[in-house]
């Protein structure tokens, strides 16, 4: 069997070409591959061999000889591997020198088992070059060697689609929603995901993800129920999403299946989320797919449980709330995946920094599927670090930039369909974007000012003290939002315990600075102006709890009806506000935390089904307040800005100019926040601390 027998890679990148350029071997090169001691990756040596000949049989020890990868006998030869054979191991993306330190004799050396070290062997060793010791060895390679190519297809799909508009043919039992058909950009994606073990969805906000996915179930439903994909039975699947998505995705259900099945939120205590959970797993007669439909934060809790369910499809949304690796959330997942047959994960956010966002979101999909064993690989591939000069003591390197990028970008063309708004054709009214800027009141800038002092003094003594080792940026960025809670017009006082008995002597509170804030005010006044459309609605978004509070005080007394939707906000009451602002015409402003109402909302502001009911909608998206997280900054403002979207949406910053607020803005649109190290603390700092920049 030879070499061009097995599909090859077409290199889609200068990058990858040379990845996978052939070696200039000798006629006696040849490589062994192995099992590791965990059985789990390779152990391999560039070493001489040659052909069988007559004679050899009866001079040579039977243990040495070889059978090569095509079925060819060879037997050690006296010459060494060439010096390029010697040195293929380090063009490999993931391995490590075992052997001893003479590199003219054949040393071992560890690598990877992944694709993406098998791939650049398939390309770079002739099959009859390669010696396989034992049939492990050979079937791990084999296996990761076909999945890889079985993406390439998937990857063609999606190329014909952006390229030539070529739309897959869908199989023949697929069954579209009468009245709300998938778009042609949806259909390439479901033609990606159907069958397969591992997809991402990566699309833009608002292009339709869930309903992909719930036409993905309800037809491998059909099939598992009829027996096509093993004994039939009804298809088991687990929804793992935000809490505030999960009676959104109860409702898609209800819109988009055309199958029957049937589906469960599990919330409440846990004795009841298991009851939930075994009710949901009686198979009925009348159901094709039961899905189970659960909280990020719920599953860690039930772990054990739900690992005890031979899932069907595992479905994370919002995938990038795993994004770190060491998190209690990722580690869950991990367990999970080796219970499901099929896992698929959906965002329109997956990279909120780097791609080292990426990682744990592609080892859910399947072990592996980053294209390295470990993080500490893969960051050391993609990574480019130079030492902190802040740090350089501890040899702390911090993250300066990113490499091999187009190797990833080509991993992702085939286990991810991704599509922006332009390219799936949506053709929203415009986002315009808008600054409203205020001035805080005179009281208001006496508190900024010596709060900005004392935060400047302290973070500064801490790192004069060497404490940046263990107070990181984030910690830091935390302390200066108390600046921003002054520019929307409150401040916290902190718990003050007596040093010596330890008895509280001011307990912590927080107080309104001014009867009049300027930001409300300025809310207000926008609400009102006369040349705003009296049909649109207004979403304003509040990263403090205070600002909702004295938002729906201030609305109340002008006699604004509204609603507010942040943690405290029960979650049946969630739904009732939801499906008001879209579908009561009186219900004109909705209150929300980004991190409660961010993401899985439609906030229209009116029944996308039943468009002619009412000339309502959502027009206006202010954020009066804001972290530093530049997802759900994106998040937020595509609540309104989505499929569906009949009018313009302005996009309002509410901002103090020369303050936090304005920094904070600045750095978030530019995706900067999440990457701060210790030198841009100081810069920070240093615009904080000029006051002569504040106000007019």
């Amino acid at each position: 069997m030879s070499q061009s027998t097995l599909p090859i890679l077409e290199p889609l990148s200068a990058a990858t070409k040379q990845e996978l350029r052939p070696l200039r071997l000798r006629s006696n090169d040849y490589l062994e591959i192995w099992m590791d001691e965990k059985n789990s990756s390779f152990e391999m040596k560039a070493t001489s061999y040659r052909p069988v000949r007559s004679g050899d049989e009866g001079v040579i020890p039977p243990e040495d000889f070889r059978t090569t990868a095509t079925g060819d006998k060879v037997v050690p030869y006296s010459g060494r591997s060439s010096w390029e054979a010697r040195q293929f191991f380090r063009r490999l993306p993931e391995a490590n020198y075992i052997g001893a330190s003479d590199f003219s004799r054949s040393d071992d050396w560890w690598v990877g088992g992944t694709d993406f070290s098998v791939i650049v062997i398939h390309h770079s060793w002739p099959r009859d070059r390669i010696i396989f010791r034992g049939p492990t060895s050979h079937a791990l390679y084999h296996f990761l060697l076909r999945r890889f190519l079985s993406q390439t297809a998937r990857a063609t799909l999606q190329a014909k689609f952006k390229l030539n508009g070529e739309i897959p043919v869908l199989p023949e039992d697929y069954e579209d929603h009468p009245e709300r058909p998938l778009a042609d950009y949806q259909k390439v994606a479901l033609a990606m995901c159907l069958g397969q073990e591992a997809t991402g969805l990566y699309m833009d906000r608002g292009t339709g993800k869930t309903p992909t996915s719930i036409a993905r179930i309800c037809l491998e439903a059909k099939r598992t129920r009829q027996g096509k994909m093993g004994d039939p039975r009804m298809m088991r699947v687990l929804i793992v999403c935000p809490n505030q998505v999960r009676r959104n995705w109860s409702r898609e259900f209800d819109r988009f299946a055309v199958t029957p099945g049937k589906v469960t939120i599990i919330r409440g205590g846990q004795l009841y989320r298991i009851k939930l959970l075994t009710d949901a797993m009686k198979d009925e007669a009348d159901c094709a797919f039961s899905a189970c439909i659960i909280g990020y934060d719920t599953l860690p809790r039930d772990v054990e449980f739900f690992q005890k369910v031979p899932w069907d499809l595992i479905i994370t949304d919002e995938s990038h709330y795993f994004k770190s690796q060491g998190t209690r959330r990722f580690k869950t997942l991990k367990i999970l995946r080796e219970f499901s047959a099929r896992r698929m994960e959906l965002t329109g956010t997956p990279i909120g920094n780097t791609i080292m966002d990426l990682y744990s979101q592609l080892e859910f999909l399947g072990e592996g599927l980053s294209g390295f064993t470990s993080f500490r690989s893969y960051i050391k591939f993609h990574g480019k670090f130079a030492k902190d000069m802040v740090a350089s003591d501890n040899g702390r390197m911090k993250l300066e930039g990113i490499k091999n990028v187009p190797l990833m970008q080509e991993r992702l063309s085939r286990l991810t369909f991704s599509i922006d708004r332009d390219e799936a054709g949506l053709k929203l009214p415009p986002k315009v974007p808008l600054t409203f800027e205020v001035n805080m009141t005179p009281k208001q800038f006496d508190f900024y000012k010596k709060l900005a002092t004392q935060l400047a003094i302290e973070i500064k003594a801490d790192m004069d003290r060497g404490q940046d080792r263990t107070l990181t940026a984030e910690h830091i960025l935390t302390k200066l939002l108390r600046l921003q809670q002054i520019c929307s017009g409150f401040i916290t006082w902190d718990e003050i315990q007596d040093p010596d008995s330890g008895e509280i002597i001011q307990e912590k509170s927080t107080e309104q600075i001014d009867a009049n804030n300027p930001k409300i005010d300025a809310l207000v006044s926008h609400y009102f102006d006369p040349q705003r459309d009296p049909n649109s609605k207004m979403v304003i978004w509040c990263c403090f709890v205070e600002d909702i509070r004295a938002i729906s005080q201030r609305l109340s007394i002008e006699g604004i009806r509204h609603g507010t939707y942040y943690g405290a906000t029960p979650d049946k009451e969630r739904e009732a506000l939801e499906e008001a602002f879209n579908k009561d015409p009186e219900l004109k402003v909705l209150i929300c935390n980004p991190q409660t109402a961010g993401e899985g909302l439609n906030l229209h502001g009116y029944d996308v089904d039943n468009p002619d009911d009412a000339p309502t909608f959502c027009g206006d998206v202010i954020f009066y307040s804001m972290n530093w997280s530049y997802i759900q900054w994106a998040q937020a403002q595509d609540r309104a800005h989505r499929r569906g979207t009949r009018m313009p949406v302005n996009i309002i910053d509410l901002m103090v100019p020369g303050t936090i607020d304005e920094e904070i803005r600045d750095r978030v649109r530019n995706k900067e926040a999440s990457a701060l190290s210790i030198q841009d603390i100081k810069v920070i700092l240093e615009n904080v601390l000029d006051f002569d920049a504040i106000g007019d």
